[in-house]
C-alpha cells in the first residue's frame, strides 16, 4: 500500500511537471512570435466610394474624395494606392475640410457620415 502511495505521488508530480512545461510553452509561443516583430503599418485614407467626388471651391479642377483612415501593412500600400486610397491625406482639422463641406452642401453632394479624411482624387 505504501508503494502505491509513493507511485501515485510520483505520477502526480510527473503530471504536474508536464502541465507546467505545456503552460510555459503556451505562454512563450506568442512571445516568440512577437519578438520576431510585427510588420510595419501605415495609415492611409481608404476611399470607399460612399462620398461624391467634390471639386475645390477656389480651383474647380482640384477634385477631392472622402474616406476613412485605416492601418495597413507597408506591403499593401501600393495596392491601396492603385484604387484611389492614399497615405497622403488630410483630416477634419484641415481648413480644406470645411470648404469641401460647404461645396458639398451647396451642390447637394454627399459626404460619407463616417469620413475622417480626404485625399486628392484622380480626374
Amino acid at each position: 500500500m505504501r508503494q502505491e502511495r509513493v507511485r501515485s505521488r510520483v505520477r502526480s508530480r510527473q503530471v504536474r511537471m508536464g502541465l507546467a512545461v505545456v503552460a510555459v510553452a503556451l505562454i512563450a509561443a506568442p512571445v516568440a512570435v512577437f519578438a520576431k516583430g510585427q510588420p510595419a503599418t501605415v495609415e492611409i485614407c481608404h476611399v470607399n466610394g460612399a462620398s461624391d467626388i467634390i471639386h475645390g471651391r477656389s480651383n474647380p479642377d482640384n477634385l477631392w474624395a472622402f474616406g476613412q483612415v485605416i492601418e495597413v501593412p507597408e506591403t499593401a500600400v501600393a495596392g491601396h494606392e492603385g484604387h484611389g486610397d492614399s497615405a497622403d491625406f488630410r483630416g477634419p482639422d484641415h481648413p480644406g475640410w470645411a470648404n469641401l463641406e460647404f461645396v458639398a452642401e451647396s451642390e447637394g453632394l454627399t459626404i460619407w457620415k463616417h469620413a475622417d479624411c480626404f485625399v486628392a482624387a484622380a480626374g
